[in-house]
Parts: C-alpha cells; sequence; structure tokens
C-alpha cells in the first residue's frame, strides 16, 4: 500500500523531520523549466482539443507567475472560458494578478457574472454558496446548502436551491473536495480568496451567525451539527446561546454517543470561563470511562 499526503512546509518543519525516518519526503517547487510549463500547456489543453499558437505559447510562460503550477492550472481552465487569447499578457495582469489567490478571485468574479443557467442569480449564488463554505471546518453538502439558499431567501425552493449549487459546483470540481458527503476546499488559496472577497461584503460574524442559526434547527442528534454548532456560536460572538447549548444534557449526551470525549472538551474550549474549565476537568478525569460506556455521562454528572 502506498499512501501520498501532501503539507504546507511552513509550520511543519517539526513533523516533516520525525516522518523522512521512514517515509519519502518530496520538496514540491516551482516550474523553473520552462519546457516544464510548455508540456503542461500543451496536454492540458490538448484534452480539450484546443492549443495556442507559439507567439501566445511564449507570452504565457513568460509571465512569472506561471512557475506555481496552481496558478498556472487555475489560469488554463479560465482561459477556456475567454476564448479569445487576444491581450493575453493584459488578460493575466487585469483579471488574474500574480498569486494562486488572486487567480481563484478572478474566477469567483466571472461566475458572478455568468449568465445564470438556472433560477438562482450567479452573483448571489456564488457569494452565499462560498461564503458559507468559507466559515465552516468540515464543509457542507449540497442538501444543507440548498436548504441554506432557502432559508436565507436566496431561493425560491429546494429543487431549485439544488440545481443551482450543482451547476456552480460542476464549474469548480476541481478545486473542490467531498469528504463524508459534504463538500469542502481542495486548496487553502481558494478559501482564502473567498474568505477576503466575501468577508468584505457581509462581516465573518454574520456568516457564522446564520450557519448557527441553520445548525440550531436541525434535530440534536444530527451528527452534523454535532461538529459545528459549537465552533459557528464561538465564531457568531453568541455567547449566551453557547453557553445554553454546551451545559444542555441533550447536547452532552448525543455528542457523547457518536464522538469522543476529546471532542466535548474542544467544545468547551472555545470559550474560556469557570465554568467551561470544570467542565473540561470533570470530563478528563471521567473520559476513560465515558470512552467505554457513554450511558455512565449521567451517573458521574450527578454524582450517582
Amino acid at each position: 500500500v502506498k499512501l501520498i499526503a501532501s503539507i504546507k512546509q511552513e509550520g511543519s518543519q517539526a513533523y516533516i523531520s520525525r516522518i523522512s525516518g521512514y517515509a519519502q519526503v518530496l520538496d514540491i517547487r516551482p516550474f523553473d523549466s520552462m519546457e516544464d510549463r510548455r508540456r503542461l500547456v500543451h496536454a492540458f489543453l490538448g484534452s480539450y482539443l484546443k492549443k495556442l499558437d507559439d507567439n501566445k505559447m511564449e507570452v504565457l510562460l513568460s509571465a512569472e507567475e506561471t512557475k506555481n503550477p496552481l496558478y498556472l492550472k487555475v489560469l488554463l481552465r479560465e482561459l477556456r472560458v475567454f476564448g479569445s487569447h487576444e491581450g493575453l499578457m493584459k488578460v493575466i495582469r487585469d483579471h488574474f494578478g500574480d498569486t494562486p489567490v488572486s487567480a481563484f478571485s478572478a474566477v469567483l468574479a466571472r461566475l458572478e457574472h455568468d449568465p445564470a443557467y438556472c433560477q438562482v442569480s450567479m452573483e448571489a449564488l456564488t457569494e452565499n454558496v462560498f461564503g458559507w463554505l468559507c466559515c465552516t471546518p468540515s464543509g457542507l453538502s449540497v442538501e444543507e446548502l440548498a436548504q441554506l439558499l432557502v432559508r436565507f431567501g436566496v431561493a425560491a425552493d429546494r429543487d431549485a436551491a439544488n440545481d443551482a449549487v450543482n451547476l456552480l459546483f460542476r464549474q469548480l470540481r476541481p478545486y473542490l473536495a467531498a469528504r463524508g458527503g459534504r463538500v469542502g476546499f481542495f486548496f487553502e488559496s481558494f478559501k482564502t480568496a473567498c474568505k477576503q472577497r466575501y468577508t468584505l461584503r457581509k462581516p465573518e460574524a454574520k456568516w457564522h451567525a446564520e450557519l448557527a442559526l441553520y445548525f440550531s434547527e436541525q434535530p440534536i442528534s444530527d451528527p452534523h451539527r454535532l461538529l459545528e454548532q459549537a465552533y459557528q456560536y464561538y465564531h457568531a460572538g453568541m455567547t449566551e446561546a453557547l453557553m445554553a447549548y454546551l451545559f444542555s444534557y441533550r447536547y452532552m449526551e448525543n455528542k457523547l454517543a457518536r464522538f469522543d470525549v476529546e471532542r466535548l472538551v474542544e467544545d468547551y474550549a472555545y470559550y474560556a470561563c469557570e465554568s467551561t474549565g470544570i467542565m473540561i476537568g470533570f470530563l478528563r478525569i471521567c473520559a476513560s470511562v465515558l470512552r467505554q460506556d457513554p450511558i455512565q455521562l449521567a451517573g458521574r454528572l450527578y454524582g450517582h
């Protein structure tokens, strides 16, 4: 069995040093070789039966930014949409900037102004879907996003919302990751671009507040609610709601039935005060017992 994983060097040197004794660690460097970039462009565009003439190829490859493989990948996918490549260097400078983050921002801007092939405004759809996605640590399913669009008045009904989300995701599939039935970001730079773009239009706390409200309306036994609710309350600044949630026995019971004790500890750690400190201490003292038999929670809490 071969396992291939990627990790950022920044902040990971200790981990990389630890695994280098039993794993092969490869440093993925920029495309310094012009020929490497040329082959990638030919292969990528060729898979869509497209090509650049020699002059435009040289213009493209002369841009310093295209040494970054992700930047080049985003640029090539978007050039398919532009069709005409006249003034290519100007297109690169004016639309894509010089980093993957600025390139992804250009993708978002293009999507916002695309013709609407669904019953939802593309600008509202793109802004809200990625505004919510960049504010959740575990992603959102298509069904959850459709419910959010209806809940906050972006889409008229669930069917229209589902169609719109699927249409949007089809265009961005290479940049997204599906995990456990939920969709998230495959590239951190894409998430950064979304956060920069959409938290300027609406404060980040407001995005979290909308997610907190949505999850609070789901069943307390819903595993995704149990993963997200405390996080969303905390980042929305909804301290009173957070404390009421954390000290609800139904929350404790359901979270412990589905997740490890440490997941409860993580939730209590969001808000530092005497009450949450006591709960963290209690959970750590009882951790071994609760892992073996979560039903012991009530007896341990009430001292029976």
